[in-house]
């Protein structure tokens, strides 16, 4: 990895606005492989992850641990408050059936995979050298980077508040998959379980009424109980990983 703190702090920043940047040219990238509309969420996540896998081959040179299979019983338990959020959250719950399930599929997985690669597998290591070892921090800080980016799908014209509340619960959620990456040095634990949170997004099931709008009364109450989950995924993620040795 590089020494520079100098360097670090060039290439965490390439990765906190790596995403939104290609993201934001979500629409040229499609034109160009000359694909539908409907393949654009898939050409930009393999867009994301390539850049990435290239920016750490030739220039970061970080170590990423892609799978660990040592103490199973151990990583499974780590997990555990990751899969409570997903059930509180009601991202475990029966999904629909798009038009197209393998691109779906596919897609969903590839999400998984660009996003944990980028702010787990790189980020997190990076900020924590750059801030002398401090696990804590880098997790706090590579999380709110993952948290922020999503303010980009204020371009798909969805309501400030619901923008926000994304923000806050991936912040929150970023620092549960960042500790467990810590403790586990296994990327496919956190990215097995991005997927999960996402299947929702890509397998919708249709719902009548205003289409989960809330009422304006609800939205505080909304945002009080995200910035409680953000507060206490922060506060396992500091016991989680507290005492943990890390070794990048």
């Amino acid at each position: 990895m590089m020494k520079s703190k100098r360097n670090q702090c060039i290439a965490a920043i390439i990765l906190v606005i790596l995403p939104s940047l290609v993201i934001i040219s979500e629409s040229a990238v499609y034109q160009f492989v000359h694909a539908g509309k409907d393949y654009a969420q898939l050409v930009v996540d393999v867009c994301i992850f390539l850049i990435a896998l290239l920016l750490n081959k030739y220039f970061f040179k970080v170590k990423v641990y892609p799978f660990n299979n040592r103490r199973p019983i151990y990583q499974l338990l780590n997990a555990i408050p990751l899969i409570i959020l997903l059930i509180f959250t009601g991202k475990i719950s029966p999904l629909g059936m798009p038009k197209n399930f393998v691109l779906a599929m596919i897609s969903v997985v590839m999400v998984g995979i660009a996003e944990e690669y980028v702010f787990r597998g790189l980020l997190l290591p990076i900020l924590y050298k750059l801030f002398n070892n401090k696990a804590f921090l880098a997790i706090v800080i590579s999380s709110l980077g993952f948290g922020v980016m999503h303010f980009i799908n204020l371009l798909n014209h969805f309501p400030f508040y619901l923008i926000f509340a994304q923000v806050l619960l991936a912040a929150g959620s970023g620092m549960l998959y960042a500790a467990l990456y810590f403790k586990t040095h296994n990327l496919v634990l956190p990215i097995t379980l991005h997927v999960i949170n996402d299947l929702t997004t890509f397998f919708p099931r249709k719902v009548g009424g205003n289409g989960g709008t809330l009422p304006a009364s609800d939205i505080p109450r909304m945002l009080i109980l995200l910035v409680a989950i953000f507060l206490v995924c922060g506060l396992i993620a500091w016991i989680q990983t507290r005492k943990a040795k890390i070794k990048f």
